[in-house]
């Protein structure tokens, strides 16, 4: 964790704006805002909370981050809630404490382990988890260099290696953690890119019709 914790101190410290994006939680607002509303959330991988409405929505709220620059900045914004410094992959929650585990463009930076934090999401959720991904069609066309995981790929990076996966990806992963996938929509690179944008104002960009990120929404069995 210590390798990964100096990493993000440093991206939160000099780059806070990089470590942000308005992509992950609007789609949350898109497609499951009122699945979140009153009800008890964790988003795992939180950083400053620039662009979620998470806390305001839910009826209780933890944030995780390994973080402790991106909570600090983070907490003056949040009105109420619980904030927490710790590992994806081992979550300091009580096991179906939550109603919903949210991860909002994390999982593909945790690497090749980023299944276990998936497990750890599971584990703490009573009703399921959701989350986005990047998808491996247009990354593998900006990085040359990868390796075949159980699930998905590891692309080399210029700061950190990314995981990428395909739908059947997810599918997989979803059913041993013991899930069903609700929802997943995936989106290109143009529509990643132009996210939020007014229609005057987007563009095309190169390789722009390939498959760029997922979101997923994943719920537990009921019994």
């Amino acid at each position: 964790m210590a390798q990964q914790r100096d990493f993000w101190e440093t991206v939160w410290s000099e780059s806070p704006d990089d470590a942000s994006s308005n992509f992950g939680y609007g789609l949350i607002c898109d497609f499951d805002s009122e699945t979140l509303r009153d009800k008890v959330v964790v988003d795992v991988g939180c950083g400053n909370f620039t662009y979620s409405r998470i806390p305001e929505i839910a009826s209780r709220f933890y944030g995780v981050d390994v973080s402790h620059t991106a909570l600090i900045d983070g907490k003056e914004y949040l009105e109420r809630g619980h904030l927490v410094q710790a590992s994806a992959f081992a979550l300091p929650l009580a096991s179906r404490l939550v109603d919903f585990a949210v991860s909002v463009e994390v999982l593909p930076l945790l690497g090749v382990d980023y299944v276990d934090a998936l497990r750890e999401m599971a584990r703490v959720s009573v009703e399921g988890i959701l989350f986005t991904v990047n998808h491996v069609e247009a990354i593998s066309r900006r990085s040359a260099e990868s390796r075949d995981l159980t699930y998905g790929k590891l692309f080399k990076g210029e700061m950190i290696d990314v995981v990428a996966l395909a739908e059947a990806d997810v599918g997989v992963v979803i059913r041993e953690l013991g899930l069903s996938i609700d929802t997943l929509v995936v989106f290109t690179r143009d529509e990643v890119m132009n996210y939020g944008v007014p229609w005057h104002q987007r563009q095309s960009y190169s390789n722009g019709d390939l498959k760029e990120a997922m979101y997923v929404k994943a719920v537990h069995h009921k019994v």
